[in-house]
């Protein structure tokens, strides 16, 4: 029971007083499951889960229990916790409880929130932000709508769009640390790497033992002339976690910025380029790498994916990514940038 005994924020002792679960335990085990949701890790999610039954144990089926058990196995594949031939199996946990969830309450935000995640992971955007909105319908205020939405309106260019929902989520849910994070990655999105490592610098001062947030510090330390600090940090990920596919991107980046050609080709395997192909922020990190080592086609296949994900934001693709600047000459590359200034332009928020 050590591994449980965490503590709570002050916003969530306030929560606790407004508790949508009418059992304080279990309401307090479900906010400290949600914690460990975010911290990005296989303990943290074993630990999410054990909170989470035994939150169920004293109320049974709720919205919110079901949510956070369908995050949970969700997680499992954001950060590639599970071999990617596990990835459809997790998405179909996490995807029952969502369909549970409907049937509880089809008007329910965090049956449309996980819906969402999972359909961002099922490579349709377009289907995830509907979701996140519909989750915003029935609660302004859903925490995971307003920063995944303000994700994905960051990666396709609408950075004021997603600016305006950190800023009501900051007024939400001011310490949760992965929101803090999302601030970074807006402002790269915006070009201005100088405010991400602002943002980034108080996650990991935050969860400074969260993967996540340690690796987008090191990606903005290493776009503001700062690799030797962000190499250190990378190799420590990996070093830290090496099963987890998020943290062999780590590797992977760090071995590039050295300019290691022979590791990055080592590290991103062929089931790392699998489990890339799932996941926008994966396909992101991965053209990084090859395109620091003049691996040009394999960067290039990275850049299109990314945009197949949903990363059209074409002024950050075609100017403001740092990383690209090897690629940029390429007939190819340019084609690919005509297709995300057409999908950019095209974009509906």
């Amino acid at each position: 029971m050590e591994a449980l005994r965490l503590s709570l924020t002050p916003a969530d002792e306030r929560r606790i007083a407004e508790r949508p679960i009418a059992d304080m335990r279990a309401y307090e085990f479900y906010l400290l499951a949600r914690q460990q949701i975010w911290s990005f890790t296989k303990p943290s999610l074993e630990r999410a889960l054990q909170l989470i039954r035994q939150a169920q144990n004293l109320v049974g089926e709720s919205e919110l229990l079901l949510a956070a058990e369908g995050m949970i196995y969700w997680q499992h594949v954001n950060v590639g916790l599970v071999p990617v031939d596990q990835y459809d199996e997790y998405l179909g946990k996490a995807e029952a409880c969502a369909n549970r969830i409907f049937e509880l309450n089809p008007e329910s935000s965090k049956a449309y929130g996980l819906r969402g995640a999972i359909r961002n992971n099922r490579a349709d955007a377009a289907g995830s932000m509907a979701d996140f909105k519909k989750a915003l319908v029935f609660d302004r205020n859903d925490p995971e709508a307003l920063l995944w939405l303000g994700y994905h309106y960051a990666v396709a260019g609408r950075v004021p769009m997603a600016r305006a929902l950190m800023e009501r989520l900051q007024q939400v849910d001011p310490l949760t640390s992965i929101n803090l994070a999302m601030y970074g990655i807006v402002a790269m999105c915006d070009g201005d790497y100088a405010e991400a490592l602002r943002w980034t610098q108080r996650s990991v001062d935050v969860d400074p033992g969260n993967p996540t947030h340690r690796m987008l510090h090191a990606q903005t330390l290493a776009a503001t002339g700062r690799p030797e600090e962000a190499i250190a940090i990378l190799h420590g990920v990996a070093k830290d976690a090496p099963s987890m596919a998020w943290a062999r991107l780590a590797a992977a980046l760090g071995f590039a910025l050295e300019g290691n050609r022979a590791q990055v080709l080592n590290v991103l395997t062929a089931d790392l380029r699998e489990a890339a192909r799932w996941d926008d922020v994966f396909s992101w990190w991965m053209a990084d790498s090859f395109a620091l080592v003049g691996e040009t086609e394999a960067a290039l296949d990275s850049v299109e994916r990314m945009i197949e994900l949903g990363i059209v934001n074409y002024p950050f693709l075609a100017e403001y990514e740092p990383f690209f600047a090897s690629i940029r000459s390429e007939s190819r590359f340019g084609a690919l940038m005509e297709e995300a200034r057409r999908q950019w332009n095209a974009f509906e928020p």
